[in-house]
């Protein structure tokens, strides 16, 4: 295995460069062909680019080598309700510093009352939500509006009086899965220019 190829692939995943993703992994492919890694990496690469067909033919070829293979078996289970040809143009985090921890300004999530199984399994890692406030309540949305899920109660309430005191946040899919979903939230910090 070409580590630098490797580090290459996953870079141009991370900055949402398809195309160029799916050439590098390809090329690791020629060398090792049984590399479930650059397997799983490629399938999801044709997911992303809406060529369903081919990211299940790649998650098939992993559970031949590791019937076990979790991510594998986690994508064939996502992609069933993918469309043909429709290719994902979500807004992702393309910079992995996002997910640092800071004491008090981050907090990570596992959302209750999870939404409609077909908007879960069009949800990755990285992917911008949205917190819509209630009055008792706060439920996390997709950017077009669809309901993923809702913050525990606790949570919730603590995040409706912050915001009320002036506070704002922004918040992304930390893991995503049908049946589980946690979220990175982050405090944003809005910079004052004084004259």
């Amino acid at each position: 295995m070409d580590i630098d190829l490797t580090q290459e692939a996953i870079q141009e995943a991370v900055n949402g460069n398809w195309e160029r993703a799916k050439k590098i992994n390809e090329n690791i492919l020629k060398k090792s062909p049984n590399d479930i890694n650059t397997l799983n990496r490629l399938a999801r690469t044709f997911a992303e680019l809406g060529e369903v067909e081919k990211a299940q033919k790649y998650s098939q070829k992993v559970l031949k080598i590791d019937p076990k293979n979790s991510i594998a078996l986690n994508c064939i289970k996502k992609w069933k309700s993918f469309k043909k040809g429709v290719v994902n143009t979500k807004k992702k985090v393309t910079n992995g510093r996002i997910f640092l921890e800071i004491p008090g300004k981050t907090k990570i999530i596992k959302l209750v009352n999870l939404g409609d199984t077909k908007t879960l399994a069009k949800l990755d890692c990285g992917d911008e939500v949205v917190m819509v406030f209630h009055p008792h309540s706060v439920s996390i949305m997709t950017p077009d509006s669809k309901y993923i899920g809702r913050l525990p109660d606790d949570l919730a309430i603590k995040f409706i009086k912050q915001v009320k005191d002036g506070l704002s946040y922004e918040a992304f899919l930390k893991s995503a899965q049908i049946d589980s979903i946690t979220i990175f939230v982050k405090e944003q910090i809005v910079s004052l220019n004084t004259i």
